[in-house]
Parts: structure tokens; sequence; C-alpha cells
């Protein structure tokens, strides 16, 4: 049940990877075959992508019907996971096009990206009801705040950590780290700078423009 393709998007650093280790651990205990492939390492060509997902289940594949019938018997429930999709966008088209129909209607496509689909995965024939996308946001102040207790972090100063964080997973736990253990006001400065500094790399990483990147 459910859509044949998931696309899950957010910006760097909100919990992508976490979320679907999480989920490839969950689907596990069910009996599913998870295959988790990081398009960092994988060559952004049809070769380059068989051959990753090849590597993955010890086998070599000529072509993508050859890849799609042999993922089909790996397992009675099969998932497909391409993390950091956003480097692989030269195939988009490919694998919606090509591999993913080839597919066995027991498998399933989970691509995680920094940025939202294409308008092609809802706009083309044949898509309705088989692509499903979620966007993963920010915290909310209350979840904020209860990530950093459980982080050691007292409310107190939860809520001005998050005041610059904004619910931000990652620059959360940088900060909660910063001040583990320590009562000092300076820490807390500290801490808050932190996540200044890992907000402001994030958002330069996003940005391809040598000139706007030093500006």
């Amino acid at each position: 049940t459910g859509p044949a393709v998931t696309y899950l998007y957010g910006i760097a650093g909100i919990g992508k990877s976490r979320l679907i280790s999480a989920f490839a651990e969950r689907a596990r205990t069910q009996d599913a075959v998870v295959i988790v492939l990081d398009c960092r390492a994988v060559e952004p060509t049809e070769y380059g992508f068989l051959r990753a997902l090849g590597s993955r289940i010890g086998r070599q594949f000529a072509s993508a019907d050859e890849a799609a019938r042999t993922l089909g018997s790996v397992g009675s429930r099969v998932v497909l996971v391409l993390d950091h999709y956003e480097v692989l966008k030269l195939l988009d088209s490919w694998l919606r096009q090509i591999f993913i129909p080839r597919l066995p209607s027991r498998a399933r496509l989970i691509l995680a990206d920094r940025e939202a689909p294409s308008p092609a995965w809802v706009a083309a024939p044949g898509w309705q009801g088989l692509f499903r996308s979620v966007e993963l946001d920010a915290l909310s102040g209350q979840e904020a705040a209860s990530l950093l207790t459980c982080l050691g972090v007292p409310e107190s100063r939860a809520m001005r950590i998050n005041r610059v964080a904004q619910g931000h997973p990652l620059a959360l736990t940088l900060a909660a780290s910063s001040l583990a253990e320590r009562e000092d006001p300076v820490f807390e400065d500290l801490a808050i700078h932190r996540v200044i500094q890992e907000l402001t790399q994030l958002y330069l990483a996003e940005i391809a423009d040598p000139v706007t990147r030093r500006a």
C-alpha cells in the first residue's frame, strides 16, 4: 500500500538522513529489504547509478530492466532509498521515465532531497496516486524545547537558544553539546554563536555562485 515514490525534502541538517535511518531500521524489523544509496558516492550517470545499485546487491547490471527484475527478487517487500538526491538531479528524468516504471509493484522508492521535487513528478501523465511529496520542516517551539531539555539544557536556556536556531535540529544538537554540564552564561553565548555559525555554513552551502558566496 501507499505511493510507489515518496519524495522527502527539506533544508540541509533538518534531519532527513536520520529519519531515513530510523525508517529503515523499523522497516527491516517488518521483513522489508531496505537498500539505502548515498547519492554523493554515485556517479550521476545511468551507468554509475546501476553500478552503485549493483554493488549493494552483489550484482552487475547492464540495464534498467535487469536491475528492476533483480530488485523484485530480493524480497517480498523492497524499499530503495536515494539519500542526498539533490546531487543526482541529472538522472531525474531517466529515473522517472525509465527506471521506476520498470520496478515491480511490491517495490517502493524514497528520494531525499534538499529541494522540492520538479513539477514533472505531478504533472506527467500516469503519476497520479503513485507519488507523494513530504516536506520535513523545522521543529515547533515546544518540540525544540523538548529536544534541548532531553539533551540536558535547562528550559530557561532552551527558549533563548531556539530563538536563534528556529527549530533546526542540527543547530539545536550542536548548541546542546556546547552547553553540556556548563552553567556559566558565557557558554550559552558560545552555544548561540555556534548555532549562528552552523546555520550560516548550511546557507552558504546552498549558494553555487562564488561571487554571491563571497558577498
